[in-house]
């Protein structure tokens, strides 16, 4: 049978594919694993890896295949087209960038998450200012290559639109100012009514050990395979929490923090969520580029889901605490299911994004939208963050931040050159919200199936309508395919509001 365009250019696009497989491997070993002495040594090994990738992404055979296709007569199903189109944007993308640029930016990313994890340790932001100021040059320098191709001017809406395609920085100022409007009283009505929320047995010391157990357990319960002869998964442990790898090979990293169980098994399910996406995106279009996840919003409500929705409901908490309760030798049996959940999802300002509570996490957001695009519009310098940061935390959430470690160092996202990845998180809020709404109607039983520890159609549902989907559309489409509604901040607004009033009204 003869060989057709089509068919060498997927054989390409898959050698691509299991290399970024073999580089998703290094990179978790690089935040789980990695002897201090060789953090030189693997810097020069992203970079290596970056090269190649780099050189594979703009092989010319790849754009004469594509003009191959163009002209001739063969004829593509829907898949098919959806694979040619987003292999013109990736391969136009990969040929406008220099090798050197490339190699570069990765390269620095990984000196400059080093440096952040020294300066974090040392208290000392001027540790990784100047390798923030690089990654920031040389983030600036990779968006003018891709401004032509893209058709986009404003360097700070090509990175966004790395994360999220279609996706500008006018938009999400537009949501997150109709967000700010509602979230900020909700935080001044709810906050004081927490104040006296029963949280006295969160600081409880927990061992590590025993950590381990309550997440490997509610990771296999929603679905995330690291127990069975034939696992998918596995939980690592890191400063930042990561889930890494697709389909049949994802890792999870996670930090353990003994008086503070929640942490861990919060970020084991968002985490998981992420995880999930990866490991059931459709496994026919495998190494195909409409296989790949949608985009950093559709993932990140996949996150949101497990985390919020599931993992900190009261109805989970009933199935789920007796089982805390088994691997901490009783450690909470004072406590109900209900008292865990309204501690668990307590309204507490504070200057710390991965330990906030969901309404201030908006704000979190929004702090570090503002900071990284009046960077792009050059009206703040790297230098100025740190006040900035500290400001906006005054002005937004009435937090003032003691050190840099729980003020502007506290992120990973900037030193590995994720600019515009923040404001992905908000709108995998919305989605996540918009969706769950859609999912309600499907399933009427979910709440009380979740009771009694069974989240199977939840789960179902989301690979259904989401996960199997991949990049089929880009992320607006999606959401609007499967809920029929575009894309909107109501359902999330009516999330919260709801979500609050049952907790804390009640």
């Amino acid at each position: 049978m003869k060989t057709t365009a089509y068919d060498e250019l997927s054989e390409l696009v898959k050698d691509i594919y299991l290399y970024q497989s073999a580089w998703t491997i290094v990179t978790w070993d690089s935040y789980t694993g990695l002897p201090p002495g060789g953090q030189t040594q693997r810097a020069e090994l992203q970079g290596y890896l970056g090269k190649v990738h780099h050189r594979m992404a703009s092989n010319p055979r790849i754009g004469e295949l594509l003009a191959e296709i163009e002209r001739g007569s063969e004829s593509f199903n829907d898949i098919q087209i959806r694979n040619i189109l987003l292999h013109k944007r990736y391969h136009a993308m990969a040929t406008a960038v220099p090798e050197e640029t490339f190699t570069r930016l990765v390269k620095q990313g990984s000196t400059t998450r080093v440096k952040r994890e020294e300066a974090i340790s040392k208290q000392d932001w001027s540790i990784y200012e100047p390798e923030l100021s690089k990654m920031f040059e040389y983030s600036l320098d990779y968006a003018g290559h891709l401004e032509e191709v893209t058709g986009v001017s404003d360097p700070y809406d090509i990175h966004f639109d790395l994360h999220e395609r279609g996706m500008r920085a006018e938009y999400i100022k537009k949501v997150f100012a109709e967000l700010t409007k509602h979230v900020v009283p909700m935080i001044k009505k709810y906050a004081p009514i927490c104040e006296d929320v029963r949280t006295d047995f969160l600081g409880r010391l927990v061992p590590i050990e025993d950590q381990r157990r309550i997440v490997e357990e509610v990771a296999n319960l929603v679905g995330y395979d690291t127990k069975s002869d034939g696992a998918i998964g596995r939980i690592g442990e890191t400063m930042h929490p990561v889930s890494m790898g697709r389909y049949a090979d994802t890792r999870v990293a996670i930090r353990f923090v003994e008086d503070n169980f929640l942490f861990s098994y919060k970020a084991t399910l968002h985490e998981c969520g992420h995880a999930l996406y990866s490991v059931n995106l459709n496994r026919e279009w495998m190494y195909q580029p409409v296989g790949m996840p949608a985009g950093f919003g559709v993932n990140e409500s996949q996150a949101k889901f497990l985390e919020y929705v599931i993992g900190q409901s009261p109805e989970f908490l009933n199935f789920f605490l007796p089982k805390i309760n088994s691997f901490t030798n009783n450690l909470f049996a004072d406590v109900t299911p209900q008292e865990l959940s309204r501690a668990a999802n307590i309204v507490k300002p504070g200057p710390i994004r991965m330990a906030s509570d969901e309404l201030s996490f908006t704000l979190h957001i929004i702090i570090r939208f503002e900071i990284e695009h009046d960077l792009f519009a050059g009206k703040i310098e790297i230098s100025d963050i740190p006040t900035v940061w500290n400001e906006l935390y005054e002005k937004y959430l009435g937090v003032e931040v003691a050190n840099h470690a729980e003020g502007a160092l506290q992120d990973v996202q900037w030193s590995v050159g994720e600019f515009g990845h923040f404001p992905c998180h908000t709108l995998g809020n919305l989605l996540m919200a918009q969706l769950v709404e859609k999912m309600a109607n499907d399933l009427p039983e979910w709440q009380k199936q979740m009771t009694e520890g069974d989240v199977t159609s939840t789960i179902l549902w989301m690979k259904e309508n989401i996960h199997k989907k991949g990049s089929l559309y880009d992320a607006p489409d999606l959401i609007e395919h499967v809920t029929g509604k575009k894309i909107s901040a109501r359902p999330f607004l009516n999330y919260l509001t709801t979500k609050y009033k049952i907790l804390f009204q009640s």
